[in-house]
């Protein structure tokens, strides 16, 4: 997985280090798709904070009775955290840059989501920090002993589904949701093309008939809302669903007003997901 963001790393000119321990792995009973997703969030949050040296993932696990204990640190040599805000900044939209003209843009949402993972999982999440060197953020989860080993995220029966020849945009640019999404809908049997911001998001509805969109609000270039609206009033009729980790009242009704017909949070909720699916195709 790591090797998805090898070329973001390179394009910033940032060292991203591994340091696995070197043993076989081991079957386990787990979502994995939270597991990666609160490892994609550590390092986007180190990258996102590092303007130079590097970011480094540690992984370690250990047999312990009928369990397997798995941690990660994510270390990096970026700004650091002060100390009045380590109590804090698992909270939402808790940013360490917080002025009005932020350096380091964001939701601020990604560490929460991280430590609400953490929390549903039965695990612990820890950071040190110190201004000017760095972060080393800790998580350790335990997880149950399987006699197959676990490949994927959980899947979802298809059985009552007929989704063959559906196509779906993917407009998102997280790179580990992208792929966690992508998946799941060829679960479906669905086509499902991607769009790294609301401006790729135009230019493919141009060139591809799309019987769906999920539209994240928070991207680069153009945001989703933006990009809603604009294809709305281009004459876009396939519904545009909002794909977001901000449910909060003012961002659900932001994207009913952009005209989104509905919404998925993220992490993929993936019931709810196959309910959107049946409900609009």
């Amino acid at each position: 997985m790591l090797k998805t963001f090898e070329p973001e790393f390179k394009a910033k000119g940032l060292e991203l280090r591994k340091n696995f321990d070197q043993v076989e792995a081991l079957p386990v009973k787990g979502d994995v798709g939270k597991f990666l997703q609160i490892f994609a969030n550590l390092i986007r949050n180190s990258f996102k904070f590092t303007d130079y040296g590097f970011v480094e993932v540690r992984y370690h696990q250990k047999e312990v009775d009928q369990t397997v204990v798995i941690t990660i640190e994510i270390e990096d040599s970026g700004i650091g955290i002060p100390s009045n805000r380590l109590e804090t900044i698992f909270e939402r939209f808790s940013q360490i840059d917080s002025g009005k003209k932020r350096k380091y843009e964001g939701s601020g949402l990604g560490l929460t989501i991280c430590k609400n993972l953490v929390k549903l999982m039965d695990g612990k999440i820890s950071v040190q920090s110190t201004i000017g060197r760095g972060s080393t953020f800790t998580v350790e989860v335990k997880l149950e002993k399987s006699n197959e080993l676990s490949v994927g995220t959980e899947s979802i029966s298809t059985e009552q589904d007929n989704f063959r020849g559906v196509r779906v945009l993917i407009a998102e640019d997280n790179i580990l949701n992208q792929m966690l999404l992508r998946k799941i809908l060829q679960q479906h049997g669905i086509d499902a093309e991607v769009a790294n911001n609301g401006l790729e998001a135009l230019e493919m509805v141009k060139n591809y008939d799309f019987d769906l969109i999920f539209m994240d609000l928070h991207m680069p270039e153009m945001d989703g809302l933006e990009a809603t609206a604009q294809l709305i009033a281009s004459g876009f009729k396939a519904p545009i669903v909002a794909l977001t980790a901000d449910v909060t009242p003012e961002s659900m009704e932001a994207s009913k007003t952009a005209g989104m017909v509905d919404y998925i949070t993220k992490p993929i909720d993936q019931q709810r997901l196959k309910k959107v699916l049946n409900k609009y195709l």
